[in-house]
């Protein structure tokens, strides 16, 4: 438990970078601003290794507070397969954190799988947000993704499930799963 002093200059130093306290998100980012110096630091040192800039850092905090909280090696699988696998530029992840914190393998992989299936058959466009689509609740998804085209696509459900099957076995031995072709920019 934080004491009242330090408290109060979090919920100070939150609502000084612009942060709404009728907003939960105020809730959260005063939560990170009571984080050790150190962790703090740890926390924008990796981000920085991994090609973040401050402004990167602040940007994505402000956004998403609790990208402060995610494991060292979480984060790591996220920038090794948005950025190495995919081609997105370090920065875009700064611009939607909050993919940062969704299951690589149960979300993120089997959705990029059906999403490439979709880009090479034409069937949606090149400058779509992938982030919006690995954002919507899994019903969504399916309906806008997979369901719609089922008749021009057959291979999306298995794709979706084998990119799955294969993303858990990966994290479950270390890896962030089979590399989506296509390198799609974000």
């Amino acid at each position: 438990m934080a004491d009242p002093d330090r408290f109060r200059t979090s919920v100070v130093t939150t609502h000084g970078m612009g942060f709404n306290p009728l907003n939960t998100i105020f809730v959260d980012a005063v939560r990170a601003m009571l984080m050790s110096k150190s962790s703090w630091d740890g926390k924008c040192d990796l981000y920085k290794s991994l090609g973040w800039s401050d402004g990167d850092i602040m940007s994505a905090f402000r956004m998403y507070p609790n990208c402060m909280f995610s494991s060292e090696k979480k984060i790591r699988r996220g920038f090794e397969f948005f950025v190495n696998e995919l081609g997105w530029e370090p920065s875009s992840l700064s611009r939607c954190p909050i993919i940062m914190s969704l299951n690589l393998g149960k979300r993120v992989i089997p959705r990029c799988s059906v999403l490439e299936v979709l880009l090479s058959k034409g069937l949606i466009e090149k400058d779509m947000k992938w982030s919006t689509a690995l954002k919507l609740t899994e019903k969504q998804f399916l309906e806008r993704f997979v369901t719609k085209y089922e008749e021009e696509a057959a291979e999306l459900m298995r794709a979706y499930h084998a990119s799955s099957a294969e993303a858990k076995q990966a994290q479950e031995s270390g890896g962030t799963g089979e590399s989506i072709e296509g390198n799609r920019k974000e």
